[in-house]
């Protein structure tokens, strides 16, 4: 970048050559252009014939011809990728993206589009219908071993690096270090200074400490608890009821007399 220029100098793109036949069917059309100065793939078109057509009912699938042959450099490979805008506005995307060209393949470049929309889909002839990035590769050596390594993952699979309750779980875990830390930084900015409820038990303690002997308070004595009923209170209702009802009766008395007979008692 020169002084003063506040944009940055034009950056060389890496290129590869890559030989391309035009199969008969495929002649007229443009070759695939890379669209901006930054872009990974180019767009590779639909070589249907002038008046055909492909209708992509919703869950369909179709192998649609490009009219391209590659002799792709040993090394390489061609990475057959969805356009975003048709998987975004359609539902149009590549059954098995990313599709792998080979170096060593010479027959046309075929793409497997399925329609994941709820509206038929129509393609026609130079409709641009996905994009392809040229990546580079390495061949494996492969060993054969008894044992592997461990490592820190071991063998965790489908699911073993998280889900959303673990890391739920480890947020809270954070917050909870952000505390302590918190109140350790507010102990140590404190400068060892004894906060007001230790102020106040050291006070406390200190009063204790300095009283006068005897002048401890005298203790009374226990006295006994002793539970008085108190009569129950009536209500309302209760309290008209017994003013309107009639006084109880009193009981006659009723006393024995003795007769003082003479004469034999009865047999």
């Amino acid at each position: 970048m020169k002084p003063g220029n506040t944009t940055p100098a034009k950056m060389r793109a890496i290129r590869t050559k890559v030989r391309v036949q035009q199969l008969a069917h495929g002649r007229g059309l443009p070759l695939p252009q890379y669209q901006t100065s930054g872009a990974a793939g180019v767009d590779l078109p639909a070589a249907l014939e002038l008046h055909e057509t492909i209708i992509l009912r919703p869950g369909a699938r179709a192998l649609v011809p490009t009219g391209l042959a590659l002799e792709i450099p040993l090394g390489f490979e061609a990475q057959i990728r969805p356009r975003s805008g048709l998987a975004m506005r359609h539902g149009i995307t590549v059954l098995n993206a990313p599709g792998t060209i080979d170096s060593d393949y010479r027959g046309e470049v075929k793409v497997l589009l399925i329609n994941h929309g709820q509206d038929e889909f129509t393609i026609t002839r130079g409709e641009r219908i996905a994009q392809m990035v040229l990546a580079q590769v390495c061949q494996a050596n492969l060993v054969n071993v008894v044992s592997l390594c461990d490592s820190e993952r071991g063998s965790g699979g489908f699911g073993s690096t998280g889900t959303a309750a673990s890391a739920i779980k480890s947020i809270g875990t954070a917050k909870a270090a952000g505390k302590a830390a918190a109140s350790i930084r507010k102990t140590a900015g404190s400068g060892g200074k004894k906060t007001a409820p230790e102020t106040a038990r050291k006070s406390k303690s200190t009063r204790a400490k300095t009283k006068p002997a005897g002048t401890a308070k005298k203790r009374k004595p226990a006295q006994s608890k002793r539970r008085v009923a108190k009569p129950a209170k009536l209500s309302l209702a209760a309290k008209r009821e017994s003013t309107t009802s009639s006084p109880p009766r009193k009981r006659k008395t009723v006393k024995k007399k003795v007769a003082n007979r003479k004469g034999p008692p009865r047999k």
